[in-house]
């Protein structure tokens, strides 16, 4: 399954947790322009900046998709130029920057900027920056993690799938804190179409070791309070992870129910 956005859009809820102070609530209703609907299907659909202010969704408009932005200064979303067949929109870690895939290719541009080609790419299953100037990313659907320097490079690959143990994919990276740690789910060949059981893994960039941190869930990251939160049967959990030993304590806890995505 994937993090994807919400089956109904009128309404976005955005818990920001900070771990020096209280948990805050913000409540922002985004409308999106007249014509166009919002893309929540096939690809993760809404990226929230680093402040919790400017949100980016994925919306279509006469059979054709691009990115839509709103932010505090916006009364409603604007499209954003060069973002033709776009979808899983990803701030960078200011937020002064967005990757997304458009057709076959990864993309990359600065907010207010012109979009340039990063990589190909073919069914992607999930982006994330490590710092400014560093992504992760799930080049298809069946293939491992790579790692791409944006400002130039070839692409490395970061996790292999392991067949013979019966993996068959790793996707929806999420980078730890520090950024030497990479989570991602990792899919299995005997439950291809079903992500409620699968294994977080967690790959180390400068070795390229691997531990498995949490099974039974999808889509892990760690929120900023230092909570792991993942995805399993259409609700947000969220449990205790220590990011220096990848641990996680206690029993994970329901903390938003009826997440939209897809099974498969």
């Amino acid at each position: 399954a994937l993090l994807a956005s919400l089956a109904a859009f009128a309404a976005v809820v955005f818990i920001t947790m900070n771990r020096d102070t209280p948990e805050v609530s913000r409540r922002l209703v985004v409308v999106p322009p007249g014509g166009v609907s919002v893309q929540t299907a096939d690809r993760p659909s809404v990226a929230l900046s680093p402040d919790g202010w400017t949100v980016v969704f994925t919306g279509i408009a006469n059979g054709a998709s691009h990115l839509y932005m709103r932010g505090p200064g916006d009364f409603e979303p604007r499209l954003l130029p060069g973002t033709a067949s776009a979808s899983s929109p990803v701030f960078s870690p200011s937020g002064d920057s967005l990757v997304f895939v458009a057709d076959n290719r990864l993309m990359v541009t600065p907010m207010g900027g012109a979009a340039r080609p990063l990589a190909t790419v073919n069914g992607p299953r999930g982006i994330a920056w490590v710092d400014e100037a560093t992504v992760v990313y799930t080049a298809g659907s069946g293939n491992g993690l790579t790692e791409l320097a944006i400002n130039g490079g070839s692409p490395r690959e970061l996790t292999t799938v392991d067949a013979a143990a019966g993996e068959r994919t790793h996707r929806w990276p999420s980078v730890v804190p520090g950024g030497r740690w990479v989570l991602f789910t990792v899919g299995t060949n005997n439950s291809p179409d079903n992500y409620e059981a699968a294994r977080i893994d967690a790959v180390d960039r400068q070795t390229g070791q691997r531990r498995t941190v949490f099974t039974g869930a999808t889509s892990a990251r760690v929120a900023s309070s230092g909570q792991l939160l993942l995805v399993r049967e259409s609700s947000l959990l969220a449990v205790g992870f220590d990011d220096a030993s990848l641990t996680v304590s206690g029993e994970p806890v329901s903390v938003l129910q009826d997440v939209g995505g897809d099974p498969t």
